[in-house]
């Protein structure tokens, strides 16, 4: 089902695992943890089942002078975009405001590079004035380069408020060395995890109906070496004894703590309809009891009873939150449970887990996590369903980054069979300036669509073939695709609507019928009761761009200012910087260079918000305005800064303007030299 507002992040992920308390408490690490917080860097390291999640949840309990975040990592976080946003998002639960720009950046179709990346979040980050930890779980999950790089940037530029923890089975791609000589990091180890022989004694008297004696603390020490996962595992399988022989025969035999073996244990000692569940429950990273009655089918099976059972058991079950019930199982557990599933059932039985699961998560609004699932059973028409029917709610939200993520998971095949996703592949390439790319895809829509006149998508089909129609000239052509689009686009598609009544807008102006237009932009705006950001947004961006078009400066300012002041209430950092733009562009042109330097040096602060071509017209402009104002230091300054860009595009045709520039620079200095080396290494051409 579609969306209002797609969530960006799974909630469950950011939340701390909630320890019951401790069988035995780990004070000397804890005060370990507390003595060295003031270290930028915590590194809990050592192989799966040590305790590295309990040790760190049960420090953050003890807290109670600063806030902390958590934020738990999985395989698919492996990925630049999606690590950030979640990072940012684990940032938002102890400061709300914290990061828009951040995200701003992240949910732009292109990627931004690494080093503005970091920039903008250590300038972010760096607004924080009270300490706090942020802690990162399963760190390991972790491969790509990029991310480790911003990590360790970020540590390197760490605001002195900030501490991050993170928990991982293996050392990350840092450079520890370097912050062990620094004394900058505080490292807790397998070794430093190991249960001693007193705190294992500890461990089974509590664990334990009856007590053990010395001899078998002394073997079931010996055998686990300490390990906290293997000390749980005996503990299970001791409460099932009942006679000394049978404790003798486990604590004799060599491989009693081989963890499937002893797990199979845990496993055949429960009750058929409990093992069924257990592993029925495993394919899901993380579960509730509505998400259990959902699979339970004709099956007698009570989703919250089983999960208070799993708790009240101790059966490697780590809860997520105190609301709604989410738990996942110990990461250990959960493998071992997954390999049993994949032996007990046969795939397709797996693959309708995947398909029944995905199908309640999309109904509850979790399409990510369904999605996933989607893909996992092999049930691409559900995966594309579910892409299908929330383009839209994606695209009213500007979540781009999101859209692209989601198309990226499935086939071309399957794309081009599918009008909804080709048009929202139009509309990634109309965000992008990808002009040219759009009429192969909406003339496979129009093929798809065939003779129904009723569909919806006509509406967007008119839109861009009038949006191509309009750049061309065409006037009759544009206005009539445009009125077409508008009849046909539902008011609750957002951003496809806005655009069409601000290309109408446009389209009326250039054939001269600019009042007419006026007066319905208005209507629309001030007389249809409250709108949407989004929309009112580009309503008034149409008003502004007919008064652009029409030499009207004066209307140009205020309706900027206006939409200006609208976009810092809402937060909104693409509106903000667009409108610095052309604020700044129109002082320019009035030759108010105070001002011209105000809004090109607020927009060239968040270059990366806005499409290349305005990044290299505001670093031009920027240039120009300094040299005029008789700042000829900050104007050389702002041409290294437009080379350094151009030459990142790689674009012969961004060169020659930024080498333009720079003759045009020349020549307002007087060096007619100058100016003609740089013409003649421009390159110009006339290829945009």
């Amino acid at each position: 089902m579609p969306l209002d507002y797609p969530p960006l992040i799974i909630s469950t992920k950011l939340n701390r695992p909630r320890v019951p308390g401790e069988l035995v408490p780990r004070s000397h690490l804890l005060e370990r943890l507390n003595r060295q917080r003031q270290r930028p860097l915590t590194l809990v390291i050592a192989p799966a089942g040590y305790g590295k999640s309990t040790l760190l949840s049960s420090w953050l309990e003890t807290l109670v002078d600063m806030p902390a975040a958590w934020l738990s990592l999985e395989k698919q976080d492996d990925d630049p975009t999606t690590f950030l946003i979640y990072f940012v998002a684990a940032i938002q639960t102890m400061f709300p405001h914290v990061g828009e720009e951040t995200l701003a950046l992240l949910n732009q179709t292109d990627l931004s590079p690494a080093r503005i990346l970091l920039g903008t979040l250590v300038n972010e980050l760096n607004t924080i004035t009270e300490n706090y930890i942020l802690v990162l779980d399963d760190y390991h999950v972790i491969q790509q380069q990029v991310i480790h790089q911003l990590l360790a940037g970020l540590l390197a530029h760490v605001p002195e408020t900030f501490h991050i923890a993170l928990a991982s089975r293996t050392d990350p791609r840092l450079p520890i060395p370097k912050y062990r000589a620094q004394n900058q990091v505080t490292e807790i180890r397998a070794n430093d995890l190991r249960f001693s022989s007193e705190e294992t004694r500890t461990f089974l008297r509590k664990s334990l109906p009856d007590p053990v004696d010395d001899k078998t603390v002394t073997e079931i020490y010996t055998r686990s070496e300490g390990w906290v996962t293997g000390l749980h595992l005996a503990a299970l399988s001791l409460r099932r004894l009942q006679e000394q022989s049978q404790l003798d025969e486990i604590l004799s035999h060599e491989d009693r703590f081989v963890v499937d073996y002893l797990m199979s244990e845990v496993l055949l000692s429960q009750t058929d309809i409990v093992q069924e569940w257990l592993l029925k429950t495993a394919v899901f990273d993380r579960f509730c009891p509505e998400l259990c009655n959902a699979l339970a089918g004709e099956t007698l099976l009570d989703g919250k009873k089983f999960i208070n059972s799993l708790i009240t058991n101790n059966l490697f079950t780590i809860a997520l939150d105190n609301e709604q019930g989410w738990v996942r199982y110990h990461h250990l557990f959960a493998q071992f449970l997954k390999k049993e599933l994949q032996h007990r059932y046969p795939a397709t039985d797996i693959a309708t887990l995947h398909t029944d699961g995905a199908r309640w998560l999309a109904q509850n609004h979790f399409i990510e996590e369904a999605l996933h699932h989607a893909i996992a059973a092999g049930n691409m028409t559900m995966a594309a369903d579910l892409v299908d029917t929330n383009v839209h709610p994606l695209l009213n939200t500007g979540r781009w980054n999101l859209l692209r993520n989601w198309l990226s998971q499935l086939s071309e095949e399957i794309i081009q069979q599918r009008p909804a996703l080709l048009l929202g592949q139009a509309w990634m390439a109309f965000h992008q300036f990808a002009l040219w790319t759009i009429p192969p895809l909406i003339e496979r829509v129009e093929h798809l669509l065939g003779g129904d006149d009723t569909a919806d998508e006509w509406g967007e089909v008119n839109f861009f073939w009038g949006h191509d129609a309009y750049w061309k000239g065409q006037q009759k052509e544009c206005l009539q695709r445009f009125t077409q689009a508008l009849a046909h686009i539902p008011q609750a598609h957002l951003l496809a609507r806005g655009e069409a009544e601000l290309f109408w807008g446009l389209a009326m102006q250039m054939a001269g019928r600019k009042e007419e237009a006026l007066q319905q932009l208005h209507k629309w705006l001030y007389y249809e009761g409250e709108l949407h950001f989004s929309r009112k947004t580009l309503l008034m961006g149409a008003l502004l761009y007919i008064h652009l078009l029409s030499g009207e400066l004066s209307e140009v300012v205020l309706m900027g200012q206006q939409i200006r002041e609208n976009a810092i209430k809402a937060g909104n950092s693409y509106i903000i910087t667009w409108t610095s733009y052309l604020l700044g562009a129109v002082s320019y042109h009035w030759n108010e260079m105070e001002d011209a330097a105000r809004y090109f040096s607020d927009a060239a602060q968040h270059l990366y918000i806005l499409h290349y071509a305005a990044i290299i017209d505001t670093l031009s402009a920027l240039a120009l305005v300094y040299q005029s104002l008789e700042r000829p230091k900050e104007a050389d300054a702002t041409i290294a800064d437009l080379l350094d860009f151009v030459w990142e595009s790689n674009n012969p045709a961004y060169i020659a303007i930024a080498r333009s520039c720079q003759a045009h620079l020349a020549l307002l200095r007087g060096d007619t030299a100058e100016a003609t080396r740089h013409m003649q290494t421009a390159a110009v051409t006339t290829d945009t």
